[in-house]
């Protein structure tokens, strides 16, 4: 994911799905959020942005609406978590 998203934020995504899929599985940057993971609906949807936006110094409500057409898999989530302000945004790989 390194070519889409900062460290910062794919170890975050990492630290806090793998609560979530332990022992069993190791979460893959394009598994589908409702699909492929065996993650509760409330959590990731509620409580992660609010958790990624306080580390990031800045308000939850500052996220923009997730962008249509984008599958949600972890990779989209965070692209757009860093979409929220303060945040540092890797350059994009060429």
């Amino acid at each position: 994911m390194s070519s889409d998203v900062s460290a910062q934020t794919a170890k975050f995504l990492w630290d806090t799905a793998i609560v979530y899929l332990q022992p069993k599985l190791t979460p893959h940057p394009d598994d589908n959020m409702v699909r492929d993971l065996p993650i509760d609906d409330g959590d990731w949807s509620l409580d992660w942005p609010r958790e990624y936006a306080e580390q990031n110094g800045f308000d939850e409500g500052d996220l923009p609406d997730w962008p249509k057409g984008w599958p949600v898999t972890l990779r989209n989530y965070g692209r757009w978590l860093e979409m929220g302000p303060n945040v540092a945004v890797p350059l994009a790989a060429s």
